[in-house]
């Protein structure tokens, strides 16, 4: 488990190297390859933190949930088992566990938030 943590934080920092640099040719390759996992927007900017605190937590989900939803040209929902998933891809080794993510899509949905929740 701790070799796999080391090689997922590896891979993480390559992509967030390659998501910043950008450019053209293999690089605008792995770019996209990046955004279609929603890693990264289409402006190149990580779309998560990865931060421990609550309110980091609440920022990543909503806005990987609303990447998700953007991509998707703005109408839909997403199925909450998905936003767990795009989230954890998203945050690379700073993995959060259904509660987190369950507690923080609730927190985005209070009257006046980000998302809406429907159960």
């Amino acid at each position: 488990l701790k070799s796999l943590r080391e090689y997922a934080a590896q891979t993480v920092a390559a992509a967030k190297q390659v998501a910043t640099k950008g450019g053209s040719g293999e690089a605008a390759g792995v770019q996209q390859m990046l955004q279609d996992f929603g890693v990264v927007t289409d402006k190149g900017a990580l779309v998560a933190s990865g931060g421990k605190a609550r309110e980091d937590v609440e920022e990543d989900v909503r806005r990987v949930c609303q990447a998700a939803l953007e991509k998707r040209g703005g109408l839909g929902m997403l199925l909450v088992h998905d936003a767990f998933c795009l989230v954890n891809r998203a945050r690379g080794t700073a993995l959060l566990s259904p509660d987190e993510v369950m507690s923080a899509l609730r927190m985005c949905s209070r009257p006046g938030g980000t998302l809406r929740l429907r159960t």
